[in-house]
């Protein structure tokens, strides 16, 4: 049963596999667990993803993004968790792990939720570029006996130095200013060897004194710098890549802000997909989104592009063709084996909502529109309506 003459979308085809965009498909893999698993941590989580899909691509946007936008968002998605201060900037410092490459032992296939490359941009932009440095990088040995080594900014652009602090039994006991391009063959050693330390990112903001309004205060601040950014430099993106360059940036930066108490990467997907929908973009259907807190903007691109052709998959009523890390071999078999397709825990109607604003919205952007109008001449593509007008 087609959901629209003019989106050939199946209607069973996408109750069955839609849990694809609700979840972290990696995960699913390396846990074996299944939708079900997902709600039994946190009760209601997929009706409020659902519900924020349709929130983000049913309010106008006009190629510009706010902070309070972002905050509405996500006060949907984290609606079933009151506790999470759903829509509230963090109101004190805040913490992610830098997630090590890590191999599936069911599969035998590497998917990391970060690379060297990405952990030297992260470092680039929150310790050097910007103008208000918050952001801490920890190397937590696993050893107790070795020393734990912090990367703080040394507030100096023109010499693009870092400080590095070396700890051992809680005191300092040295720290100095280094060049960051010198000095980052060290830092990328302690990366190659995951088992001997674990690397951990704080965003501390405020003294400790501060208090939870100044802590908000900041992380909002911080927000409106970045999709300030983001809405001029999507203003002179001429190409595809580069509008994709400009999202990718936004969102990856977003992420790594951490400006939420939790969700800051589920909202980062809603994000993605919704600017990439407002520039004509094909959507992408991420296997890990964890990978947009610390791939390099570079590698993030191919994973994206690799991510449109999965959604594309998915509108043609195929179960999409997942590629690891590597983007060589194929994973979908094992998905299917691993993972038991039921229907999505949400009210009826929610769903039809989350099929038509989100996946039939994003139907024709998979789709170059010469293409489109050569199998579809029913629908008038030059309307800016989300499904596609049928012409009178």
């Amino acid at each position: 049963m087609a959901l629209d003459r003019t989106i050939p979308l199946n209607k069973e085809f996408v109750e069955k596999f839609a849990y694809l965009f609700l979840v972290d498909v990696d995960a699913l893999l390396f846990t074996q667990k299944d939708l079900a698993d997902f709600e039994s941590f946190e009760k209601n989580y997929t009706e409020a993803l659902l519900q924020a899909y349709i929130a983000a691509f049913s309010t106008p946007i006009f190629r510009m993004i706010t902070s309070d936008f972002a905050k509405k968002l996500h006060a949907v998605a984290m609606n079933h968790m009151p506790e999470k201060t759903p829509g509230q900037f963090r109101a004190g410092a805040g913490a992610f792990a830098v997630r090590a490459t890590s191999t599936n032992p069911r599969l035998k296939l590497s998917n990391p939720a970060s690379s060297v490359a990405g952990i030297k941009e992260f470092i680039n932009y929150w310790f050097i570029e910007t103008d208000e440095p918050m952001h801490i990088l920890i190397f937590q040995p696993t050893n107790p006996s070795k020393p734990t080594y912090l990367l703080q900014a040394a507030h100096n652009k023109s010499e693009r130095e870092i400080t590095w602090v070396t700890m051992l039994g809680g005191k300092v006991v040295d720290a100095e200013k280094f060049s960051f391009e010198k000095h980052f063959p060290f830092i990328e050693k302690l990366l190659s060897d995951w088992s001997l330390y674990t690397p951990n990112i704080q965003t501390n903001l405020a003294d400790e004194n501060s208090s939870p309004k100044i802590y908000a205060e900041k992380y909002e601040a911080s927000l409106k710098k970045l999709c300030n950014e983001y809405n001029q430099q999507i203003l002179a993106a001429k190409t595809s890549n580069d509008k994709l360059k400009s999202i990718i940036t936004y969102v990856q930066h977003s992420v790594q802000l951490h400006c939420f108490f939790d969700g800051n990467t589920r909202l980062g997907c809603l994000m993605l997909n919704r600017l990439l929908h407002e520039e004509w973009l094909s959507c992408a259907l991420l296997i890990n989104p964890n990978r947009i807190e610390c791939f390099s903007v570079s590698e993030l691109m191919i994973i994206v592009k690799h991510g449109q052709q999965a959604f594309k998959q998915f509108c043609e009523n195929t179960l999409p063709l997942f590629k690891d890390a590597s983007h060589k071999e194929n994973i979908t078999a094992e998905l299917c084996a691993a993972v038991k397709s039921e229907s999505l825990p949400a009210k009826a109607e929610t769903i039809e909502q989350f099929i038509r604003h989100y996946l039939a919205a994003n139907y024709y952007r998979a789709y170059p529109p010469f293409l489109v109008r050569h199998f579809d001449k029913s629908v008038d593509y030059t309307n800016n309506d989300f499904c596609g007008k049928p012409k009178p």
